[in-house]
């Protein structure tokens, strides 16, 4: 049982988001705090993982923005 629980624990984690792009990002948070509420992910991991997420908002908010592009004349 022991052995179940930590396979399923490790593949829960496996199946969350990628840390990339706005929309994973908020993917990744609601997942990591269900995993919290229903036993999965333990609060000091939780923590960590929160923390990866904010860095990783940090990141996406701080690009450059991609340059603009002049349009050609007909």
């Amino acid at each position: 049982m022991v052995n179940a629980s930590i396979e399923a624990d490790l593949a829960y984690r496996n199946a969350m988001p990628p840390l990339s792009g706005q929309s994973n990002i908020r993917d990744f948070i609601a997942c990591t705090a269900h995993g919290l509420l229903v036993g999965i992910i333990q609060y000091e991991d939780a923590s960590k993982l929160l923390s990866a997420a904010r860095v990783a908002l940090v990141a996406l908010r701080n690009q450059p923005a991609p340059p603009k592009t002049k349009a050609k004349a007909a």
